[in-house]
């Protein structure tokens, strides 16, 4: 019985299909070229387009079977990211009132479609917080908003590859 628990343990690990997360997942239907336009945006905060699309193109491009298209006509399927919200709020307070702490939120929805025909192949909404620190100085403070920000955009790319990857 002794001599046969390696090979169980081998039948276990290489049978039951894990992987490790964002190694070896791959898309649907021979999908190899995606093209990434930008994020629409639907909230009132200008710009998270930008950063949120770079980080998602930074993200895609770590894939070694995956290309990004430069034109829509390139590619095998369209990834469309829409920002639905963002907020910033105060999380915390010192003893006088005054804030020391908030928090940034994000939640996205992106959709992975076959471009040939348009079929939805994958869609999942996304959310992110960061918390940052207040500050008297304005411009400091606008600073480490779009710090939080920065780190939202890389959560939630991280967060799509590793939830499309685990679907296919």
């Amino acid at each position: 019985m002794i001599r046969l628990l390696p090979f169980f343990l081998l039948l276990v690990l290489f049978g039951c299909g894990y992987q490790i997360p964002g190694q070896g997942g791959s898309f649907p239907e021979g999908v190899e070229t995606l093209y990434l336009p930008l994020f629409t945006n639907q909230t009132l905060k200008p710009r998270l387009e930008n950063g949120l699309t770079d980080s998602f193109a930074e993200v895609l491009n770590r894939i070694p079977s995956a290309r990004l298209g430069s034109t829509e006509a390139q590619a095998d399927a369209v990834v469309e990211g829409t920002i639905l919200s963002y907020s910033s709020s105060a999380i915390a307070y010192d003893s006088n009132d005054t804030i020391k702490e908030y928090r940034a939120r994000m939640a996205v929805e992106v959709k992975l479609r076959n471009r040939s025909d348009g079929r939805l192949l994958w869609q999942n909404r996304l959310t992110w917080q960061e918390p940052y620190l207040a500050n008297i100085d304005k411009s400091l403070q606008n600073d480490l908003e779009n710090d939080a920000i920065r780190e939202i955009d890389r959560r939630l790319a991280e967060e799509f590859l590793f939830r499309l990857l685990a679907n296919f």
